[in-house]
Formats: C-alpha cells, sequence, structure tokens
C-alpha cells in the first residue's frame, strides 16, 4: 500500500480519496474500479473509523455493487451512499454507532442489511426508499430512529423494535405496504403518532402498544380539522390557469384546495405560474406540492438543489388573506416576504423547501403551528420570532442550525418541550 501527498490511496482493491484527523481516517470517495469492494480496515497507520464527506455520496458514479466496511468504522456520513441503486450487498461494521442522515436513501437494490449490537443512532431518511429491503432489526442498542428512516420501503414485511429502542420519529415506517404488524417494546419513550401508516390491518402489539393505539386516535381527531379534500394535479400554468377558472364558476366560495405539479418539464424547466390562485380570495386551506422537486431531492446532494431547481414565485398568495392552513413542503421555496400579509394563518408547513430566511413570519402572530424540519438551508432562526410568535403551540426544526442551542433554550424557557423525536418541540 501507499499513499501520495494529495491524499489519495492506492491499494489492491482499489483507490480512495481520504482524510486523516484526531479520530482516524475517514473515506471521502471511492474512485476505483471494482464491482466489491473490502475497504482496509488500516490506512496511513489511522484506523479507518469513519465513511463519506457528509456532503456528497462515497461511490458516487462507480460500478460498485458489494461493498465491506471494517470492523473499525464507527460512523457512516450523511448521504455516504445516497441514491446508490447498483449497491445490491452492504456489510457493515459491528462496531458501527451511528447511520447519518439518508446515508442509504435510495439504495433500491438493496435486500438486506444486518445492524449490530453497538448502534445508537439511526438519523433522519437513513433507508428511506430502500425498495427491496425486505426485513430489518433494530437491535437494543439504537436508542433513535429518526424521521423517514424506513420511509417508502415497499417490500418491508418483516420489523423488529428490541427492546431498548427509546425514540422513534415521523414517518419511520410511512409507506411500507407489506408491512402489516409490529410489536412495540417497552423501553419506548417517544414514538411519532406517524411512524407506521394509518392502515385499519395494521396490528400493534406488545406493552407499549396500547399506550400508541390511544396517541394515535387522538391525532386522528385533532388533524381531522386540517384535512383538505379537494386535490388536483396540473401539467403547467396552462392547467392550472384552465382549474382555477373551472372552480371560479363552478365552485366561487371554494374554501379548501390541494395543487400538485412537477417543474421539472423537459421543455422548459420552469415551475407553475402561481397568479390564478389570487382570484380565489375565498381559500382558508392551501396546499401547494412540487412532485418534480421531491424526484430531484431524491437524485441530488441537498447542497446542489439550488442551481439544479428553478425557485417557486408565491407572491400571488400574498392576496389570500382568509388563509389559515398553508402547506408548502417538498417545493422550491425561498423568498417568504409574500406570506407577511396572512395575518390569519394558523398553521405553516415549509419542510424540505429552499427557505433561507424566516425573519419575513413576524408578522404571523396568529400562528399556532411552524414546520421548518429538513430546510437544509436555514443556518438560523432568530430567537425574537420564537418569542414574538405567542400562540405558537408546536414547531419543527432543521438539525443543521447553527444557533441551535440558542433557538432550543429560548424553546424551554417558553415552555416548549421534546415530542415524536429532538427536532420537533411543543408547548406543554
Amino acid at each position: 500500500m501507499r499513499s501520495n501527498n494529495d491524499g489519495i490511496h492506492d491499494s489492491s482493491c482499489g483507490k480512495y480519496w481520504y482524510d486523516l484527523n484526531e479520530t482516524g481516517c475517514t473515506i471521502m470517495r471511492y474512485v476505483g474500479n471494482e464491482i466489491s469492494v473490502a475497504i482496509p480496515e488500516v490506512i496511513d497507520g489511522h484506523a479507518v473509523t469513519a465513511i463519506g464527506s457528509g456532503i456528497s455520496p462515497t461511490f458516487e458514479n462507480t460500478k460498485v455493487k458489494a461493498v465491506t466496511l471494517p470492523g473499525s468504522v464507527v460512523t457512516i456520513h450523511n448521504h455516504a451512499f445516497f441514491n446508490f441503486p447498483k449497491l445490491k450487498e452492504i456489510a457493515l461494521s459491528p462496531s458501527l454507532t451511528c447511520i447519518g442522515m439518508n446515508a442509504f436513501n435510495g439504495c433500491t437494490s438493496l435486500t438486506e442489511i444486518i445492524l449490530f449490537g453497538k448502534l445508537e443512532v439511526i438519523k433522519d431518511g437513513a433507508f428511506a426508499n430502500c425498495f427491496s429491503l425486505g426485513s430489518i432489526t433494530i437491535p437494543s442498542s439504537t436508542k433513535h430512529v429518526g424521521k423517514s428512516a424506513f420511509l417508502d420501503c415497499k417490500n418491508l414485511s418483516h420489523l423488529v423494535i428490541s427492546d431498548g429502542v427509546e425514540e422513534v420519529g415521523a414517518t419511520a415506517f410511512a409507506f411500507c405496504p407489506k408491512l402489516k404488524a409490529v410489536e412495540l417494546p417497552s423501553s419506548l419513550v417517544t414514538i411519532s403518532e406517524t411512524a407506521f401508516d394509518d392502515r385499519i390491518d395494521f396490528e400493534f402489539s406488545g406493552p407499549y402498544a396500547e399506550q400508541y393505539i390511544a396517541s394515535r386516535r387522538i391525532r386522528s381527531d385533532e388533524s381531522k380539522a386540517w384535512e383538505i379534500r379537494r386535490a388536483y394535479d396540473v401539467k403547467d400554468s396552462k392547467d392550472l390557469r384552465k382549474l382555477v377558472d373551472k372552480l371560479l364558476k363552478e365552485s366561487p366560495a371554494i374554501t379548501e384546495l390541494s395543487i400538485t405539479y412537477a417543474q421539472r418539464d423537459k421543455r422548459q424547466n420552469t415551475p407553475v405560474d402561481l397568479a390564478p390562485l389570487s382570484e380565489l380570495l375565498s381559500l382558508k386551506k392551501l396546499l401547494i406540492r412540487d412532485a418534480g422537486f421531491s424526484i430531484a431531492y431524491m437524485e441530488r446532494d441537498p447542497s446542489e438543489l439550488p442551481a439544479y431547481v428553478n425557485l417557486l414565485d408565491i407572491s400571488a398568495l400574498s392576496s389570500l388573506s382568509n388563509l389559515i392552513y398553508l402547506d408548502l413542503s417538498a417545493t422550491p421555496v425561498q423568498d417568504l416576504k409574500p406570506l407577511a400579509a396572512l395575518l390569519a394563518l394558523q398553521r405553516l408547513d415549509l419542510s424540505f423547501t429552499q427557505v433561507v430566511d424566516v425573519s419575513d413570519l413576524l408578522p404571523m402572530t396568529n400562528l399556532v403551528e411552524l414546520n421548518l424540519v429538513l430546510c437544509f438551508m436555514l443556518a438560523k432562526v432568530d430567537v425574537s420570532l420564537i418569542q414574538a410568535l405567542t400562540k405558537l403551540k408546536q414547531i419543527s426544526l432543521p438539525s443543521n442550525l447553527e444557533n441551535w442551542k440558542e433557538v432550543e433554550k429560548a424553546l424551554r424557557k417558553l415552555g416548549f418541550v421534546h415530542r415524536d423525536y429532538n427536532n420537533f418541540f411543543v408547548r406543554a
């Protein structure tokens, strides 16, 4: 084995870009041509302790189909194997303690994962969209299973949550149609009411089952107030114009509307023009979803999205003064200035958007619920905003906030406590 001054390591199984630090060696990227890769345990005299840069996938644009991690690896960083459909086999380290956010998200050919007894944390989206994964056992050492950790694992039919697991986040096992039953251990402290699909045929058993079923029933009753029953798909701006014209003619006093579109038109690659919505002045509940943006997120690292997607202009929404509920999650929204006029708004969902500043929400003093989780570009939330929203009862925050401790302290001072998972706070 040998290495050069550029941090490229040559071995019999390929080449690696790596970083040496006080904790050992982190494999940043594999640049070899092998189909099956066994990562060495030691590089340049340093134990290989981590996989991934935390930003871009380690095996991007390679032929790799199988990976074996050495026993020295304790951390798999965010996005390490993100959107890696070629990966069919992965042998994890018995020493592994943390699997990062979206680490295996989109590994659609992965059929099996064995998690060992030192694993402590499975972060948000870690195994989401692993369509071929058939079974999973969460070991007793794992304290936290993050939001959407196994979301949309279409073939997942067998799940074991071992006694010792304490937290399970929102939609952790949602959209897993073949999963019919699960035993909930007594060790659970918090488990989101949305962790599993709300299906009649789903069976819960175990010591925590009765308490969890009761909490889901309460959530179901509360959520009825926010249901939207008028949902439409639109192809483009012209299609939205036609829809609004039809609604104005047939339902001029419409109060709720859900719009789904896909901005990634091969000809124009432009988002839908929302201007016609400004004419629906009676709207009280509005949901706008960009299916194309969701796909782009699956295919690319979050840091690349600003250059890849076109931002959605929401200025037309400023005239909808009767809105009490607005859901813009999973849309490429960034400028929130138009929302400052929506003084009646009570519930606002901006999760998974391109928001960089939320100070424009200061006038919205009637807000009861604010969702900012997965807003990767949002660096800070000013404490003054938290203090100004006096009616706020629950708020979710992105995990990458630079002033996280300051915001958490302010929330606790106002009587907020954690619920479901660490990014979600409710007023006690």
